[in-house]
């Protein structure tokens, strides 16, 4: 798929005509894609046990499919303006594009959809499209190296300078914060990105994008910028444990707390050994672990019975407390240290242990 897609972007940057697909033939594909993931929602819900509902996951729709359907209807016919709705659902919804593909999608945009008043909800879908940037993204185009991210931040940065409407800048201030958002969270990089919320919601507060306001994504940038980031106070859960007992987060203050997001039907058992394993390598020490776990309590119970978990779990069926930390898919790892504070966030592994250490090392060692 993703050979085709650059050849049918190199098409449409020389101009070679082609049959091309139709509005109505990609406003299916977006409304069988919508359909499909309502029903396995819904089968979810229905879902009672772990065992049904790790069945219902294994069924869970394809994106891919109807990515590569998208990509066949509209790649030969990517200059005409009615594609960016569509080019803008394949960055929603393709996460597999490559940095490649990303820097010729910019082009695209660049050269036949540069007056489209869907630019700056582009640029919203553009900031996290590619791979992680947690190491600058590169590409090769043309045989020139590219770093990916310091090209999204050119081409919203083109559109922010420019003479274009307020909203269309206000959302492109809101997209080059997420861009940098992926750069890292020191105090330089939170101070633009504030200011660039604030330039967003001055400019576009009311403007839609997709279902939400330019208010409502950047409240939640500057929940996530503020509450969940590394040096943050991590936010309080109050809940209750496996034994439907009174718990919070805070009781674990004096302590190192390695806090994970997790349920049994979404990851594989890997992830409850890593978590004893941890467990055992600092026993003795004041280390805790806690889950957060949205299995139904009786599932919990059972797995605990088991033997299979490790410290102590709250009860999340409704995911409640997942909303908190804005957990959408788990595992998800936070490391907090003895006053409650966010130094890790991130997958499982071994920068996990490698930050308890460090925590747990003697002051000046």
């Amino acid at each position: 798929m993703k050979q085709i897609f650059l050849i049918l972007c190199a098409l449409a940057v020389a101009g070679v005509s082609a049959i091309a697909g139709t509005p109505q033939g990609a406003e299916r594909i977006v409304k069988e894609c919508r359909l499909a993931e309502l029903e396995w929602q819904q089968q979810m819900l229905g879902a009672r046990t772990a065992a049904q509902k790790l069945a219902v996951v294994k069924r869970r729709p394809e994106l891919g499919l109807y990515s590569k359907r998208m990509v066949g209807e509209i790649g030969k016919a990517l200059k005409q303006k009615w594609t960016m709705p569509y080019i803008i659902w394949l960055l929603n919804y393709h996460g597999g594009l490559t940095e490649h593909e990303v820097s010729n999608i910019i082009s695209l945009i660049g050269k036949f959809h540069a007056d489209s008043p869907l630019l700056g909800e582009f640029c919203i879908a553009l900031a996290p499209a590619g791979k992680s940037n947690s190491q600058p993204a590169q590409a090769s185009i043309d045989g020139k190296v590219v770093n990916l991210t310091m090209e999204k931040i050119r081409f919203i940065e083109s559109i922010i300078n420019s003479k274009r409407n307020k909203p269309l800048r206000g959302q492109a201030c809101l997209a080059l914060s997420g861009v940098l958002a992926s750069m890292g969270d020191s105090a330089e990089i939170n101070k633009r990105r504030l200011d660039l919320i604030r330039k967003a919601i001055i400019n576009a507060a009311d403007t839609k994008v997709g279902k939400l306001t330019v208010a409502d994504l950047a409240k939640e940038e500057v929940y996530r910028m503020t509450k969940l980031s590394k040096r943050a106070t991590a936010p309080d859960l109050i809940g209750k444990d496996s034994r439907s007992q009174p718990m919070r987060l805070s009781d674990f203050r004096g302590k190192v707390v390695v806090l994970v997001f997790w349920t049994s039907w979404e990851q594989p058992i890997e992830v409850l050994d890593y978590l004893r394993k941890i467990e055992k390598h600092y026993i003795g020490k004041k280390v805790q672990i806690v889950g957060v776990n949205r299995d139904s309590l009786s599932d919990l119970r059972e797995i605990e019975m088991a033997q299979k978990t490790s410290g102590k779990n709250f009860t999340d069926p409704n995911g409640d407390l997942y909303r908190v930390y804005r957990v959408t898919d788990s595992p998800v790892c936070y490391v907090l240290d003895d006053k409650g504070v966010i130094q890790y966030n991130g997958p499982l592994g071994s920068f996990v242990d490698l930050t308890v250490s460090a925590l747990l090392a003697p002051a000046g060692k």
